[in-house]
């Protein structure tokens, strides 16, 4: 019988590895490193209930749209307390 591959998340450091990716991603999106940090604490909390049975590939391509989504929805914000 063969095991599953071990949850990517279940290894501190390979959470550690991923939010360095993510991390430079939301960089790119929000271009504030303080706002880019806050993308990376939602994504990871984030993480802690995503569709299980996700890794490699198709764990990057998850973690890329949830990243999207939170500098955007922090992107809105900023704009909106702006236009007060």
């Amino acid at each position: 019988m063969t095991e599953s591959p071990p949850d990517p998340f279940e290894d501190p450091q390979a959470l550690t590895r991923e939010s360095r990716w993510i991390r430079g991603l939301a960089l790119g999106l929000v271009h504030d490193p303080t706002a880019a940090d806050d993308v990376v604490q939602e994504v990871a909390l984030r993480s802690l209930t995503r569709p299980a049975g996700l890794s490699g590939p198709r764990l990057r391509a998850w973690l890329a749209t949830v990243t999207r989504r939170r500098a955007m929805r922090l992107r809105r914000r900023e704009i909106a307390r702006r236009e007060l």
